[in-house]
């Protein structure tokens, strides 16, 4: 079983209208779902099925504006995970922002991961390890109506292969990784 390290954020209460407009509409209910960090709230299971070389890291800080969602570092690979929690086809908006059905901003999760990837690489951590930035869908398929993405992307149903064969036994400890983000 991989070590965690962090936690979840405390779930988000909910206002009145926004349960009410989550129950009429199915937008509505993907919406608040994805605000309320469902995505890592469902990813978190498979993360925890990972050998014990593995450590997760839940919304790791790296000065004062490194923020990641997710680092899952193993044996010669170290991921930067995002979780997009939506369904269906995404656009591309007039600033690249991804797009939902109902026009619902998703922001750029892949971008967000490269940005923390990007910093982990030159700051020299991760030295002779494979690194790797990831978007996981966790809400269901998805399809990239003409969206660019610079992160690898995985859906759901492919994502606990994906973490099984990416952490296979071998390769080198990210020692230093470890050590920055907090876990030795």
């Amino acid at each position: 079983m991989a070590r965690i390290i962090g936690a979840l954020p405390k779930e988000v209460r909910r206002n009145l209208l926004g349960t009410v407009a989550a129950a009429v509409s199915p937008i509505s209910r993907q919406r608040l779902a994805m605000e309320a960090g469902e995505g890592l709230r469902r990813l978190l299971p498979l993360l925890e099925q990972l050998p014990d070389s593995v450590t997760v890291f839940l919304h790791p800080t790296m000065g004062f504006f490194g923020k990641a969602e997710c680092v899952v570092a193993g044996p010669g690979t170290v991921l930067v995970i995002a979780t997009l929690h939506w369904k269906g086809i995404m656009t591309k908006g007039e600033n690249s922002e991804w797009r939902g059905l109902g026009n619902v901003d998703l922001g750029r999760p892949d971008k967000r991961a490269a940005w923390f990837a990007d910093r982990l690489y030159n700051g020299g951590y991760t030295e002779g390890l494979h690194l790797e930035p990831v978007v996981i869908a966790t809400a269901g398929p998805v399809e990239l109506g003409g969206v660019d993405c610079i992160a690898t992307m995985v859906p759901w149903d492919s994502a606990a292969a994906f973490l099984q064969q990416v952490f296979a036994p071998g390769g080198a400890e990210p020692e230093r990784v470890l050590a920055l983000l907090g876990g030795r």
